[in-house]
């Protein structure tokens, strides 16, 4: 694991250190067979770092959060519209700006590969929503069916020449991992029904599909499922998947 990596392991760990359950634990008050929640959560966000690193690592890139760097944002900008169509693109900058809780997660090639690649080659935006006051600020809220507490992955996208590389499973055990870090009961996802490849991606993380279709979903008229991650369970590796 990178030394960054485990700088934030040992930042979450710190923080629920600080929980009231970790004080009742360190000093002495529970009982000898309580198991304290914050190892649970320690355990899990532990995994979460190292299986992200790793994936990483093989993918060789590196995962880093920009959601204010306006260089970064401009780049995912670009990518956003060599990746899908004008009516379907998402107006990133604005949803950066309007948005609460909002986090831009890139993925840039390590400095031992290609230069000519660029300094982002793929990007996830999750936004964390705690309750029916928040989401978008204005007015339109895109959380209305979500629980409290929840993670709406909204994008992940990877550069079209640099798919299939594993790119796109690392960003998603970054964006997977900072949900966890950020303690939020769950990832949420909507995808193509038609997106196979996608959707196999997903199921190798664990995320399952929850209610009905979603009908004419994108303007395209084409239809989504609705995928959700359960982060209250034990952590466990990505299943094998042919890389993204």
């Amino acid at each position: 694991i990178s030394e960054n990596s485990k700088a934030q392991f040992l930042a979450v760990a710190q923080t629920c250190r600080r929980t009231a359950e970790a004080r009742r634990y360190e000093s002495g008050d529970m009982g000898d067979g309580d198991t304290p929640a914050w190892l649970d959560r320690v355990a899990a966000q532990g995994a979460s770092v190292a299986s992200a690193a790793a994936l990483a690592d093989a993918a060789g890139v590196e995962i880093v959060v920009k959601t204010h760097d306006e260089a970064w944002v401009a780049e995912c900008v670009s990518l956003e519209h060599q990746i899908f169509p004008r009516h379907e693109a998402m107006d990133i900058p604005h949803e950066l700006r309007n948005t609460r809780a909002v986090t831009l997660l890139c993925a840039s090639p390590r400095a031992d590969h290609d230069a000519s690649l660029g300094s982002c080659v793929g990007y996830a935006l999750l936004q964390r929503y705690d309750g029916a006051s928040d989401g978008a600020a204005g007015g339109s809220n895109p959380f209305a069916a979500l629980r409290p507490q929840s993670c709406l992955l909204t994008k992940l996208a990877v550069a079209p020449h640099l798919q299939r590389r594993g790119i796109g499973k690392a960003l998603l055990a970054a964006a997977v991992g900072h949900a966890r870090a950020t303690r939020a009961s769950n990832c949420t996802l909507h995808v193509d029904e038609d997106n196979a490849r996608a959707r196999a991606l997903y199921a190798s993380f664990g995320f399952a599909p929850h209610g009905e279709r979603l009908v004419d979903f994108y303007r395209s008229g084409r239809h989504a499922l609705e995928l959700v991650l359960d982060l209250q369970a034990a952590a466990a590796p990505a299943k094998p998947h042919r890389p993204m």
